[in-house]
């Protein structure tokens, strides 16, 4: 059950950095005292959501980074520059 949660806190709160703990309370339909509660007396359950969002932003930003390399695979291999025969 954890790890279901988990995965839908990824989706669900990718922009977690510009939320404030009440937007994301809201977001997880729980209370803001729920979260707090979480915070202070499950910090493994929290540290677990923190790490499943840091890891999905991990994969965000590698994909745009292969974006990139692929871009640049195709320039090179489009360009007649220093090309082999």
């Amino acid at each position: 059950m954890v790890i279901i949660v988990i995965f839908t806190l990824n989706i669900l709160f990718y922009e977690r950095f510009t939320m404030t703990k009440e937007e994301l309370a809201i977001e997880m339909g729980i209370s803001l005292k729920t979260l707090y509660n979480w915070e202070k007396e499950k910090p493994g359950l929290v540290k677990l959501i923190n790490l499943g969002l840091t890891v999905n932003d991990q994969i965000e930003e590698a994909e745009r980074h292969l974006e990139k390399l692929k871009a640049i695979r195709e320039s090179a291999t489009n360009s007649n520059k220093f090309k082999l025969k």
